[in-house]
Order: structure tokens, then C-alpha cells, then sequence
């Protein structure tokens, strides 16, 4: 009885460390992020930051003509990039949508 509990200890363990390994080798080889990934997040982010921060600070500007441009040029540019890589179906996403609703609307 202890002689067969000892073995499947030891079959769990060696079949938990073998896990492991392979768990740890796919961790370490998964792509890192590019360059490119970074700056568009920081460039997102800072424009939400500016955005904000214009509202705030300006409440009676006419903010929409700016909005209206950027929003515009952003869809126009991911669907460009889109349809080069054959994925322009993605466009039709509700985020994109209700952004392009937003343009009409604006």
C-alpha cells in the first residue's frame, strides 16, 4: 500500500514538473510586443489624457470639428490597413459602427 502511494507520487510529480517545463518554455517563447503595439497604446492614451483635459478646460469650445476630423481620419486610416491585410469585414464591428455613428450624428 505505501510502495504504490509512493508511486503515484511520483508519477504525479514527475508528470507535474514535466508540465511545468512546458508551460515555462511557452511563456518564454511567446512574441514580445512591437514597437509599433507600444506607440499606438501611449499615443491613445495621451490623446484621451489631452481630450479630457481640453474639455475640462475649455467646456464652451467648439470641440466637435476636431472630434469629427480625427475620428474620420482614424476610420479611414484602420480601414485602409485593414483591407491591405484582408480584414476589412472587422469594420463592420459595433465599436466602428457606433464610432461612425458618431461622426454622422457630430
Amino acid at each position: 500500500m505505501a510502495s504504490r502511494t509512493k508511486d503515484e507520487r511520483e508519477r504525479f510529480t514527475a508528470n507535474y514538473v514535466k508540465r511545468r517545463k512546458v508551460l515555462q518554455h511557452f511563456m518564454g517563447s511567446a512574441p514580445g510586443t512591437k514597437m509599433k503595439d507600444k506607440l499606438t497604446f501611449m499615443f491613445g492614451v495621451m490623446t484621451t489624457i489631452f481630450q479630457a483635459w481640453y474639455i475640462g478646460r475649455f467646456p464652451h469650445a467648439f470641440y466637435y470639428d476636431y472630434h469629427s476630423a480625427k475620428c474620420t481620419l482614424f476610420l479611414f486610416g484602420k480601414w485602409m490597413y485593414y483591407k491591405s491585410k484582408g480584414w476589412h469585414y472587422y469594420m463592420t464591428d459595433f465599436c466602428y459602427f457606433a464610432n461612425l455613428l458618431l461622426i454622422i450624428f457630430l
